[in-house]
């Protein structure tokens, strides 16, 4: 109900998400927040490093998201695709500041890891460049970077993404 009365507020939104909380096992052990930012001009800065949106709190308006061609394929990062090529074409964006969905993290983050995401880091750095999101410079470098994370025992993987997480 939130994002669609914004969406019916804001017409030039195509796209508003929300913040998440993360629980162990049951509710009332919430573990940690995935904070995105809340304004169009944030959120562009934020998508060069990471994804800018939980995905799962996501509305969006179809014809946007059909005139940019929709999900494509993107190992593991089908999303994350989505949401620069949104970006990369003008459409305006937004994040709500309210928690939209409390969401079991059990051993999820050990799962981000592998040479197979390092393939995936690949296609995006290449996708940030094609579309001039992002410098070949600074994209390339971000590859690297988090490339070598992806690669870190899910024990260190997880301590770094209690870190990102407030």
């Amino acid at each position: 109900k939130k994002q669609v009365d914004y969406i019916e507020k804001n017409p030039d939104v195509a796209l508003v998400g929300g913040q998440i909380e993360e629980f162990k096992g049951t509710l009332d052990n919430l573990s940690a927040k995935r904070l995105v930012p809340t304004e169009h001009e944030e959120i562009v800065r934020f998508a060069q490093n990471r994804s800018p949106f939980n995905h799962p709190t996501i509305a969006m308006r179809k014809e946007a998201i059909e005139a940019v061609g929709m999900y494509q394929h993107h190992l593991l990062m089908e999303d994350y695709n989505l949401w620069i090529r949104v970006l990369a074409s003008g459409y305006k964006t937004a994040n709500l500041p309210d928690t939209l969905l409390y969401m079991r993290s059990d051993g999820m983050h050990g799962r981000r890891r592998g040479w197979v995401y390092v393939k995936s880091e690949w296609q995006l750095y290449k996708l940030k460049t094609q579309l001039k999101f992002q410098s070949r410079f600074k994209a390339l470098s971000l590859f690297f970077i988090r490339s070598s994370v992806r690669l870190l025992p899910a024990s260190l993987l997880q301590y770094l993404y209690r870190l990102v997480r407030k």
